[in-house]
């Protein structure tokens, strides 16, 4: 969908069509107004905005949620802490159905039906924080072991102090004490406005163990679009695109091998790429390949003293375009 996509996540995606006939399937479909309302068929698929709610009350681990169009709130009485809470096991959640579909290859193009899971609880956000500030400030909690999104949108996390809960950082999907794996593809997160005394980023996966994004677009973000605290060998992110505001990635400790990101763009962020390290251990390469970073307005790439993790160690960027950047690479030698 943005760029060129690894031979292992279309394999992955073939074989996780083929598996969804052993998985109990919920159906949510934000549009239907008839039928039983149980998530047992799309015919009785669970209704309007609270469908999604009632969907991940109900299924069981194991289980695959197919996602009609259309957009779904975490609340319907403008409850600013209210969020979707994964905490099941083993959930499989996945967007972009018209409705009807009798496996996940049947539907349309990314894009073209999009699932949104919306913080936009009034409808009135207009792009500016100053329209953000009665929106949920967490989109979507897992306190699960093992998270897939497949074709989902989720947006509008609103800034830091909309909830008073401390819990509820202002960000569209975050991740806590998850010992297993967070997987997206094709996902999209846009439109949040943290104001960075929390982790005010689209992603940010506090506590997954294994992280694999491919396909996925992060843009308009205040903070950061991805922010990992920590990454560890089989982690990948591929086929990814950062646009507008924040930082387009941020990485904490390569800990304690080093990383490849691979075909991903970084248009028009304060840095495209940030990197850091546990000061305590050793330094750990970084590989960039086959990415292009353009019209960031600080940095393509940082990894120097400032950052709050300290260095990183040699970091390549290989056959990418590193181009109309305010500084292209800070903090190493671009050589």
């Amino acid at each position: 969908r943005y760029m060129q996509r690894s031979l292992p996540f279309v394999l992955a995606g073939i074989l996780a069509s083929a598996s969804t006939c052993l998985a109990q399937v919920t159906y949510v479909d934000a549009t239907l107004a008839t039928g039983a309302n149980d998530g047992s068929s799309w015919a009785d698929a669970y209704r309007g905005s609270a469908g999604l709610r009632a969907a991940f009350a109900s299924t069981p681990s194991g289980g695959e949620i197919w996602l009609g169009g259309g957009t779904y709130l975490p609340s319907d009485a403008g409850d600013t802490c209210a969020r979707f809470l994964v905490s099941t096991d083993r959930i499989t959640l996945r967007g972009g159905f018209l409705g009807g579909e009798s496996s996940p290859l049947e539907r349309p193009d990314p894009g073209a039906n999009p699932s949104i899971l919306s913080g936009d609880l009034l409808g009135a956000d207009d792009g500016t924080a100053a329209t953000a500030g009665d929106n949920s400030a967490t989109v979507l909690r897992g306190e699960s072991i093992d998270l897939y999104l497949d074709r989902v949108t989720i947006q509008g996390a609103g800034p830091d102090g909309t909830c008073s809960d401390p819990s509820a950082r202002p960000v569209a999907l975050t991740t806590v004490e998850n010992p297993g794996a967070l997987t997206l593809h094709d996902c999209v997160f846009e439109g949040c406005f943290g104001s960075g005394v929390a982790p005010d980023v689209g992603l940010f996966p506090s506590h997954s163990r294994r992280i694999r994004v491919e396909g996925t677009g992060f843009r308009d973000i205040t903070g950061s679009g991805l922010s990992v605290p920590w990454m560890v060998p089989g982690e990948a992110v591929n086929a990814c695109r950062f646009e507008r505001r924040g930082i387009g990635l941020a990485v904490g400790p390569l800990w304690p091998f080093g990383v490849t990101f691979k075909n991903c763009v970084a248009l028009d962020c304060r840095h495209g790429f940030s990197f850091g390290n546990d000061k305590t251990q050793p330094f750990n390469p970084v590989l960039l390949r086959n990415c292009t970073l353009a019209g960031n307005s600080i940095a393509g790439v940082r990894a120097d003293s400032r950052d709050p993790f300290g260095l990183v160690g040699p970091v390549e960027v290989r056959d990418s375009i590193v181009w109309d950047n305010a500084v292209p690479i800070q903090g190493f030698d671009p050589n």
